[in-house]
Formats: structure tokens, sequence, C-alpha cells
């Protein structure tokens, strides 16, 4: 045992028999003797080197938060092969709950925090469903389960060099990916340099949307002008550790009464919108005068089949919508006339600003609500970005059935599926 005046070290522990056992060294406070959360901090080194004691600076900044922090030992690719270094990780979890007892510790706060290869390791045995136990496996009767991670500069995806280093076959690299399993992670804060050549920042990026869009919790702190292992920079290692400890006092520890103060703020928000002034009316309409001409792209023999959708979307024969400002792009007043009508119209008025007297540009200002019209009668539009054609800007709209509609600005010199309107 080593101390300070304020952490107590215990080094060298075994925390499994054998021949070979696997050690662990217990960072705590000296003056903190309640049940603590617990964190088991994961060096790097690409699963081929690195030691426990690596982490020692890390743990003592858990340690100087409350948390007993332990640097697990986990066996080297080289001494053994994959997957036995994820094994261990799982191993040393089952530990610690089966110590918790002796380590005065609450297994039901039991975190995961490591870096770059540790952190790999982390994210894997939080997401990944380990294998069938035995009886003679080590802890056997123990959950695996974390409540949250810290992952530092992580190796997200599995490729190139990493997948070498691994020993990994190509068919194989998915399953050894932590984006893989970002829909089973617990509560996860990522950590990355935006100048990490090592584990590149868009790494840590996808796997913080994957989380995401799998409905999790999940932070990201990307640092500027920071590279791999930036936690040994001056006062790094201190911040980040106070920002995973109240990460995960937020989504953990504390989740109940944070949900509970979320909650009130959004209904402060929808009370507080309730009492803005409603928005000044719109003037009445007057009548307009067509100052614009514009195109529009259609192959005509697919307009009769299209009548139909239109006619529901729309309310009338038309391709497009009539607004107040006097946007039509009329195709017929009866499905007859519109399937003999070649040709179609777009109108603007003198209502219009100046900034909408382009029509292409009061076109696309207007496709959010051709949009929102056609989801009203069960159907759906989907609009593309503006483009540049030949100095034409260019608005696509595609229907259900496939046909895309484009709006092109006056003065095309396309004239192939192009119907022209006179301006009387």
């Amino acid at each position: 045992m080593t101390s300070t005046a304020e952490i107590v070290v215990d080094k060298n522990i075994a925390f499994t028999s054998g021949e070979r056992p696997l050690l662990w060294d217990i960072y705590r406070s000296a003056s903190h003797n309640e049940i603590a959360p617990v964190v088991l901090v994961l060096h790097g080194g690409g699963w081929r080197g690195g030691h426990r004691e690596m982490m020692e600076a890390a743990c003592t900044a858990f340690a100087r938060q409350g948390y007993v922090a332990i640097a697990p030992e986990y066996r080297l690719l080289g001494e053994v092969q994959w997957p036995v270094p994820l094994n261990d990780l799982r191993t040393a979890v089952r530990a610690v709950r089966a110590k918790a007892k002796a380590l005065r510790i609450d297994p039901e706060r039991l975190f995961l925090t490591g870096y770059s290869a540790g952190a790999h390791l982390a994210l894997l045995a939080a997401g990944m469903k380990g294998p069938a136990l035995q009886a003679t496996d080590p802890y056997s009767e123990q959950s695996e389960a974390v409540a949250g991670i810290a992952a530092f500069f992580p190796p997200a995806r599995i490729a190139g060099q990493f997948a070498a280093l691994l020993g990994v076959a190509e068919d194989g690299l998915d399953a050894v990916s932590p984006q893989t399993y970002a829909a089973t992670l617990p509560p996860t804060i990522i950590f990355c340099g935006d100048e990490d050549s090592i584990t590149p920042p868009q790494l840590s990026l996808d796997l913080h949307k994957a989380i995401r869009a799998a409905g999790g919790a999940c932070d990201l702190r990307l640092f500027s002008h920071l590279v791999h292992e930036f936690v040994s920079l001056p006062g790094m290692m201190e911040t980040t550790v106070r920002d995973a400890l109240e990460f995960f006092d937020r989504t953990v520890i504390s989740k109940g009464s944070f949900d509970q103060a979320l909650a009130e703020l959004h209904a402060w928000w929808k009370a507080r919108m309730r009492q803005m002034p409603p928005s000044a009316p719109a003037p009445a309409p007057a009548q307009g005068e067509m100052i614009g001409v514009g195109y529009v792209r259609i192959p005509a023999p697919q307009l009769e089949p299209q009548l139909d959708f239109y006619t529901k979307t729309f309310g009338m024969q038309q391709i497009g919508c009539m607004l107040e400002h006097g946007l039509i792009l009329n195709v017929g007043r009866t499905p007859a006339e519109a399937t003999a009508n070649k040709h179609v119209r777009v109108i603007l008025d003198n209502r219009l600003t100046p900034v909408d007297q382009n029509p292409v540009a009061f076109i696309v200002r207007s496709i959010g609500r051709v949009v929102e019209r056609a989801k009203d009668y069960g159907a759906t539009i989907t609009m593309e970005p503006l483009v540049a054609r030949n100095g034409n800007l260019v608005a696509k709209l595609v229907d259900p059935t496939g046909n895309r509609i484009e709006l092109i600005e006056e003065g095309s010199d396309k004239d192939e599926n192009l119907y022209l309107i006179g301006k009387g």
C-alpha cells in the first residue's frame, strides 16, 4: 500500500488466481469512507503494449472526486490472442461486483473509462454481448453490466492498421467495431482532439451520431488543435475527468432529479411560448398582375397517369399549388383539358417582395408549403437541393411515382420537354 495525504493506493492486488493471475491497482480517497461509485480505468497501447501503471494520473484524478478508481490488468496481444484482452476486462467487471463489499463500492454505479485501445475494450465490453460463461469461469455468477462509459480517442471502427494490430480477419471487423453496438451502449461520453491522426475525430463523430440515432445518451467533447493522448497536456486530465463525472452524474447517478428538472424546463418553455404575442395577420390579398414567366420540365407522356395524384394532393389538376402570392403551375381545369394541355404556367404577381421577384427564388421558397400540402393528403413529395446547371438554378421535386419535376429559371435555352408560357 502507498498513500499521499489525499489518496490511498493498493497496488498489485490479484483479482484472479491460477498460474497467471490478473492484477489491479486500487485508488481511493483517504478521507472518503462511504460506499462510493467505482470506475475501471483501462490503459491504451494498441492492445500490444502499455501497463496499468500508465493510469496513475487518471485514477488519482477520479479518486480525488470521491470515486474508487481501479486500474485492471488485461493480457496483451502477443502473449495471448484476441479476444482474450476483452474477456479479461469482462472478468474484471465481474470481480468488482463480487468484491463490492470489501471494496466499499456500489456495484450499480460501476463505470468504465478507457484510453485509445482501452476505450475500444470498454465500449465492446459494455455494448457487445459476451460469450456464455461456464461454472469454471471466475465470478461466473456476476453480471457484466456497467452503468456508463468515458471513451477517450476511441478506435470506434476497426480497419487498416487497427485490424492488423488486433489480428482480426476482414470479415470479422464489424464484430470488433464499437460502432456496431451503438444501440446497446449505456450512457457514453467521448473525448477526442480534432487533430488526432491516430484515431481521427471522424471516428468519434460517427460513434456519437450512431448512439444518438439509436436513442442513447451520448456527449462528445471535441478539442481544437489537440492530438492523440492529449490528456497528458497540462490541466487536461483534470478537465476531462470532471467532464466525465458530471456526465455520469447527469445520466446515471442523479438521473431522476435531473430528468425532473429537464421536464420542468420543457414545461416552462412551453408556457412561455404560449404567452408570446401572436404573429401579425397577413395583409388582405390584392389583385395582382403577372410580372414573371417561368418554365416547368415534365415528361409529356407521364402527365395523364399523374393527374389523380395531383388532384388528391392539390385539390385540382395542378402541378404545384395555389399560394397567396399567386404561384400556379396549371395543368388544366379538367382531366381532359389537363391531358390535352402541354403548356404549364408559372404566374408571379406584384405582391411579391423584391427578394421574391426572381421566379426561381419564389418557387423554391414555396416548395416547403408544397410538401406540407402533399402530406395533408397522404402523399409524399421529396425535395432535393438546388443545383447549378448551365448557369440556371434548378429546384427538383420527386413525386411518389418517381417522376421528377424540375423548376428552371427563365431564360433557359433548353427546349426538350420544356413548355413555354405565352405572356398573354
